[in-house]
């Protein structure tokens, strides 16, 4: 399955054939060597080792599609393929796009980019060579520079009139003139809005150092489209390097990024024509959190196999049953986050997608795993019948934990909506509508947040329990004591009125008491007192 991807691109590199390289070059043929003239096999072998540090620059500047333009040749070009073979022949994923391409000059001095599909064979592009008058024998391709560039002899809107004539080249190149503010080469000078209104081509470039940005003036009415004597189509300007110096020194400079589902010329045309969701001139925004993968085996409705996502926007299509909102759904199990997982009340479709779990995953044993890439990190979760579909996840180590539903939705934060829900919410929107649920729509970061909010809240609910049953129990003392102090009350006024009811004490019995509480206070003093209750201490605190 293919899909779109964000690269970085950079589409006007040159090699040291081209005749205004600089600095050192690969030897040639018959260039003087330390075991004599150089042979054919020598600057092939020179030619090679080149192309390799090549490539290793354009790793290094991060680029993932590339264009090899030198003029009116593509000498090189076999020597950049083969290094990328071999690279790929090591690691499988590595992932770099080579464009065949030349930098043409026509009429009047004005400069083209010309790109061709990556698969284009060699024969169809000397055969392209060949319609825009460009002679292979001329161009001396042992030597190890190309000859002095002379111009073609047509204009630049008629280099599309020539290709379309071959049938194999139609819809396999795209032209790019040069549309630079100022400078010899550039299309948009004062009286040449003719050709550039009768071109067929979407877009342009711009040499080294300049962006949307640095164009002013009349060269940005020129592209806006919204000049009439200079056409009715808006011509995106796309930042390149130029880069032609044995340092490297500009190559990946041009700080540009495009959209591509494969490397073709027309993957290229489709970004133009939309560019303002297509092209960047600066680092895109990606997703830090997606589904890469989707397999299904033992379903009821889905036969067994697995679907590859891309990290934006997938779209499935199809008629009536043919499994859409299953496919869907099952993704949502596969994140903890399906009708079967987590009760919607306030979706009225919940039970049925429930029960579709229920019917086609559950009651028929399949099993279903998603790939996960989060941070650039990949994961895999596994849910099946051989542990009552409980979470089985595989870490970028290697090693596998089971995890409950909860703690999945955790790791991978995620908002998951089903068909209609998106409806319902709209109409229940300021009434059981959370304000979470309608941010988790903005940024995926918004949905980490709620997840750690809801997990504070949760555990100032377990606080404020306990502090209403302390606060419960506190109540429960007070009323004690409360009844406790009522009660020596009543008896304190019960005492003091049976004494009113005793008769006075005679001087004898006066006398008598007046002796006893002498005695009491005595004996508390006593030796014997004081190493008694000392004991009594001691033995309370063994106890």
């Amino acid at each position: 399955m293919k899909f779109a991807s964000w690269r970085k691109c950079d589409f006007q590199l040159h090699t040291p054939r081209d005749p205004n390289w600089q600095g050192q070059r690969p030897i040639g043929l018959g260039d003087e060597t330390d075991q004599g003239p150089a042979t054919k096999d020598q600057v092939e072998a020179a030619r090679q080792i080149w192309a390799s540090e090549f490539v290793d620059i354009c790793l290094k500047r991060d680029l993932r599609a590339i264009a090899v333009t030198d003029h009116h040749e593509m000498v090189m070009i076999p020597f950049v393929k083969t290094a990328i073979a071999q690279r790929v022949s090591q690691d499988p994923s590595f992932d770099l796009w080579l464009f065949p391409g030349m930098e043409l000059t026509c009429r009047h001095g004005v400069q083209c980019l010309i790109l061709f599909d990556a698969d284009l064979s060699d024969e169809w592009r000397k055969e392209a060579q060949s319609k825009l008058g460009i002679t292979i024998a001329s161009l001396n391709v042992d030597e190890k520079q190309g000859p002095r560039v002379t111009q073609l002899d047509f204009s630049y809107p008629e280099i599309a009139n020539r290709l379309d004539g071959v049938t194999e080249l139609q819809g396999r190149y795209i032209v790019l003139p040069n549309v630079s503010q100022g400078g010899q080469h550039t299309v948009l000078t004062d009286g040449s809005h003719a050709d550039f209104k009768s071109m067929s081509y979407v877009g342009g470039y711009l040499d080294a150092g300049q962006n949307t940005a640095s164009i002013t003036g009349k060269n940005r009415r020129r592209l806006s489209g919204k000049w009439d004597i200079w056409g009715n189509r808006f011509i995106y300007p796309l930042p390149t390097s130029d880069g032609r110096s044995a340092d490297y020194s500009k190559v990946g400079t041009n700080s540009c990024w495009i959209k591509l589902a494969a490397p073709t010329a027309e993957a290229i045309r489709q970004a133009f024509l939309g560019h303002k969701s297509r092209i960047a001139i600066e680092p895109p925004p990606t997703p830090t959190l997606s589904v890469t993968s989707i397999e299904v085996s033992g379903s009821e409705i889905l036969t067994n196999r697995q679907i590859d996502l891309s990290s934006e926007l997938n779209s499935f299509i199809g008629g009536r049953g043919s499994g859409k909102s299953t496919l869907l759904e099952y993704v949502a199990f596969g994140l903890g986050r399906s009708c079967y997982d987590l009760p919607k009340d306030a979706f009225s479709g919940a039970d049925r997608l429930k029960e579709l779990i229920s019917q086609t995953l559950i009651a028929k044993g399949a099993t279903l795993s998603i790939d996960v890439t989060q941070d650039g990190a990949e994961f895999k979760v596994r849910r099946g019948g051989s542990n009552a579909y409980q979470p089985d996840i595989t870490y970028p180590d290697g090693t596998t934990q089971k995890l409950s539903t909860k703690e999945l939705r955790t790791l991978f934060p995620s908002v998951v909506y089903s068909q209609g829900e998106l409806s319902e919410l709209g109409k229940q929107a300021g009434k059981r509508t959370h304000i979470s649920d309608l941010l988790q729509f903005v940024d995926q970061e918004y949905k980490r947040e709620d997840e750690r909010l809801n997990a504070e809240i949760e555990a100032s609910r377990t606080l404020v329990r306990k502090a209403i049953q302390g606060l419960s129990s506190a109540w429960t003392l007070e009323a004690k004591i409360s009844k406790f102090a009522a009660s020596k009350a009543s008896l304190e006024q019960r005492i003091a009125a049976l004494q009113k009811t005793l008769p006075e004490l005679s001087g004898d019995d006066k006398v008598t008491v007046a002796r006893y509480e002498n005695l009491s206070a005595l004996e508390a003093k006593s030796p014997i007192q004081k190493f008694m209750r000392q004991d009594n201490r001691l033995r309370a605190c063994v106890s």
